[in-house]
C-alpha cells in the first residue's frame, strides 16, 4: 500500500466578467481568481491487489463515483500518462473545508490536487504542456490550482497569466445554507460585455488595486433569485469591508479587511446575527505562489 497526501486551497474570484458564449456550450470570461487560506486535505490510497477508484469525505453532499471530479482527474491523468490497467485500486480520501457547491472551487482543487500526486508518484512527470491540458479536459477551474498562484484567467478559465502583486487582504467569507446552479447561472445571464472591459486595460497599465476590480456579472442574475445574497454583501459593508462580493456563481459571498483580527471579530459577529447554518471563515488572500 502506497499513500501520498497534499492539501490544496480555495479560491475566490475578485472579478468574473462573461464576454461571450462559445459554440461548445462554455463561456469565454476574463476574471481575477486568488487563493485564500480555506483548505482541503486530499490523500491518495493506492491498494495492491483491489481494482477501481473510490471517494471517501467527511461531508455530505460530495458527488459519488463517476460524477466526482477526483475521480475524472484520476482518470485523466492516466489517460495522459498512459498507465496500463492494473491490478491496484486506489481510495481517495477528501478531509473538505471547503463547502460544496459553494463558488469556492473546492472540487475543482480536488481534482488538481489528485493530478499534483499523480504526477508526484510518476517516475516519468508529465510536464507542464501536458498536465495543463489533463486539467483542463476535468474541469476549467483546475488548472487555476495547479498555477499555485493569484491569476487573470481567460478563455474559459484555462489561459492564465500570473499576478505577482496583490495586498494580501483578510476575507470574511459567508455562505448561506443552499446553492446555486452553475449552468442556470451563466444560462440565464443576458451578455451585454465585450472584451474590450475597462478592467482587463486599467489592471495591465497599472497594477490591481483590489477593492476598485470587485465586479461579478453573475451577480445580476443571482442575487435577483437569492435577495439574502445581497443582504449579507450590504451587512458586510456597514461592519466595515472596503468591498463585498459573491465569488463564482455562488452563493459564497466575501468582504475585504485589511485587519485579520477585524475580519476574526466580524467573523464572529456573523456567526450570532446569520445563524448556525451559515459557512462562516475568517481567511486571507493567498499573494504569492505556494507549493502543495
Amino acid at each position: 500500500m502506497l499513500e501520498v497526501v497534499t492539501r490544496i486551497p480555495a479560491k475566490v474570484n475578485l472579478a468574473l466578467k462573461v464576454i461571450g458564449k462559445r459554440s461548445d456550450g462554455y463561456h469565454d470570461i476574463w476574471s481575477i481568481m486568488v487563493p485564500i487560506s480555506v483548505f482541503d486535505e486530499v490523500r491518495l490510497i493506492l491498494d495492491d491487489g483491489t481494482s477501481g477508484v473510490s471517494v471517501e469525505c467527511n461531508l455530505e453532499g460530495v458527488p459519488p463515483g463517476e460524477n466526482n471530479l477526483a475521480v475524472k482527474a484520476f482518470k485523466a491523468y492516466k489517460n495522459a500518462a498512459k498507465w496500463p490497467d492494473e491490478n491496484k485500486g486506489v481510495r481517495i480520501k477528501l478531509e473538505k473545508e471547503i463547502p460544496v457547491g459553494a463558488g469556492l472551487g473546492g472540487g475543482s482543487a480536488n481534482a488538481a490536487a489528485v493530478i499534483l500526486l499523480l504526477d508526484r508518484l510518476n517516475p516519468r512527470p508529465l510536464g507542464d504542456e501536458l498536465l495543463r491540458s489533463t486539467a483542463a479536459s476535468v474541469g476549467a477551474d483546475v488548472p487555476f490550482f495547479l498555477q499555485g498562484q493569484p491569476c487573470i484567467a481567460e478563455g474559459i478559465g484555462d489561459r492564465l497569466t500570473p499576478l505577482s502583486k496583490i495586498e494580501p487582504y483578510s476575507l470574511v467569507l459567508i455562505k448561506p445554507p443552499f446553492t446555486v446552479s452553475t449552468a442556470w447561472a451563466y444560462g440565464s445571464l443576458e451578455l451585454t460585455e465585450t472584451d474590450d472591459f475597462f478592467m482587463k486595460k486599467k489592471v495591465k497599465e497599472k497594477g490591481l488595486n483590489v477593492p476598485e476590480a470587485l465586479v461579478n456579472d453573475l451577480e445580476r442574475v443571482t442575487l435577483v433569485r437569492y435577495p439574502v445574497l445581497a443582504e449579507i454583501k450590504e451587512w458586510l459593508k456597514k461592519k466595515g469591508a472596503e468591498g463585498s462580493l459573491m465569488s463564482g456563481s455562488g452563493p459564497t459571498v466575501f468582504g475585504l479587511f485589511r485587519n485579520h483580527e477585524e475580519a476574526l471579530r466580524v467573523a464572529g459577529e456573523a456567526g450570532q446575527v446569520w445563524g448556525k447554518n451559515y459557512w462562516i471563515r475568517a481567511a486571507s488572500i493567498i499573494s504569492e505562489a505556494y507549493k502543495t
